[in-house]
């Protein structure tokens, strides 16, 4: 197997199109902190995501196939993939987190607090193991045969301090070793 970035990494279409609405819209306008507030979030992912494409280019060259940014369709809807790589071995699903201050890890939540400010998300590993089995439901509709699935959540910004709460046994998941897969 060879090494390959299926797609090449590039700027998302809504940080580019956000960051046109910047440049044309008033300075006083009432909805500029909102955009700005948007602008920064959607930032900070490509940012996160970029700084990850940036590690996994540093994988051995002739284990994986690596694709990102995909989106499958599930019945109606889709779901979306940070980053999937796939080996000869096993199928890897990566989500990364670009969050600053401190992230804490509990069972049914992510909590962020940066600057005195606490904001409450929906636990990125349930997302990452829901996408799990999305992706093998949509594996086993194809007829794709069965093939290892591991799911890592990765948290990008190397200055955030990461809790996971005491009795949260799934966020103690042991690190990846991209050399066995």
């Amino acid at each position: 197997m060879i090494f390959i970035f299926e797609k090449e990494f590039t700027i998302p279409t809504a940080v580019s199109q956000i960051e046109a609405l910047l440049n044309r819209i008033l300075k006083d306008h009432m909805k500029r902190p909102l955009i700005n507030e948007k602008a920064r979030i959607l930032r900070s992912g490509y940012y996160g995501e970029k700084n990850l494409n940036y590690f996994l280019s540093l994988l051995p060259e002739k284990n994986f196939y690596i694709l990102h940014n995909l989106r499958l369709p599930v019945n109606s809807s889709y779901f979306q993939i940070d980053f999937l790589l796939i080996s000869s071995k096993s199928i890897i699903i990566l989500d990364g987190k670009n969050h600053s201050g401190t992230l804490i890890f509990e069972e049914n939540q992510l909590i962020h607090k940066n600057n005195d400010v606490e904001k409450i998300y929906e636990n990125p590993i349930s997302s990452v193991y829901r996408h799990r089995t999305l992706l093998k439901n949509w594996l086993e509709r194809y007829q794709i045969s069965s093939i290892p699935i591991e799911y890592f959540v990765v948290v990008t910004n190397p200055s955030t301090k990461v809790i996971i709460s005491p009795d949260y046994e799934e966020g103690e998941k042991e690190s990846l070793d991209p050399v066995t897969y």
